[in-house]
This record gives C-alpha cells, structure tokens and sequence, in this order.
C-alpha cells in the first residue's frame, strides 16, 4: 500500500520551499570584535576594513536576492501577501550595506594615518571609540 501525504505534508512541504528563496544561512565569520580590541598596526585596521567590505558584499547579494523575490512573489496570487516579508529584508540588508561600507571607510582612513605617521584621531574616530562602539 502506498503511503498517503496528508494535507498538512503538503503544506509544510510548499511552506519550506516558498520561504527558501527568502531565507538567510548564517556562515561562522570572524570576531570583528576581537578584530578591533587587538588592533595595533595599520595592516590590522586594514584587515578589519577587509572585513567591512566583505559585509557589505555579502549585504548588498542578499539585498538583491531579496528584491527579485519581492518580484516573484508579487506575481504569484497564491503568495502576493509574502511579498511584504522579503521587501523588509531587502531594506534591512540596503541599510547594512551602507553601514559596513561606512565602518570600511573609517577603519581604512585609521590605516592611512597611521601609515602616513599622523594620529588617527587626524583621520577618523580613534580606535579607542570604536571599541567602545563595537
């Protein structure tokens, strides 16, 4: 005898797959925190600005992710109402873009005084903020 789906098997199995085009993997990352709070050199905020900008990569793919599930989900009648979800993500993650993209830019001019032998306070918040930020 064959094995019956029931409705409920069916709905799980529709759910999983209509949110997989909004969801988000969480990957291990390196302790930025730990990145700031042993930062010494210049190579070291350069390193914490690498970090930044790979942030704001990574924001930027899920944005766009996001938005063409927006459109995917509007053009579908059964799931127009999802299409709310993934227009929030979208923005949250056009927000984090430009807030890394900002961390990157401040942790690289940090590199550049201290390279060019000024204080960095000179050029930018000191390193002592921005753990106190973090």
């Amino acid at each position: 005898m064959r094995p019956r789906v029931t409705t409920i098997g069916w709905a799980l199995l529709v759910a999983a797959v209509a949110l997989s085009g909004c969801a988000t993997a969480a990957a291990p990352k390196q302790n930025v925190g730990e990145m700031i709070a042993n930062a010494k050199t210049a190579s070291d905020y350069d390193a914490i600005a690498d970090y930044y900008d790979k942030e704001a990569a990574d924001a930027k793919a899920k944005y766009k992710e996001h938005e063409a599930s927006v459109v995917r989900y509007e053009n579908s009648v059964k799931w127009r109402t999802w299409a709310w979800h993934c227009e929030r993500l979208a923005q949250d993650f056009k927000a984090a873009e430009g807030e890394a993209h900002a961390l990157a830019v401040e942790h690289r001019k940090i590199a550049a005084g201290m390279k060019s032998g000024q204080s960095s306070a000179a050029s930018g918040p000191s390193p002592q903020s921005l753990k106190q930020n973090m």
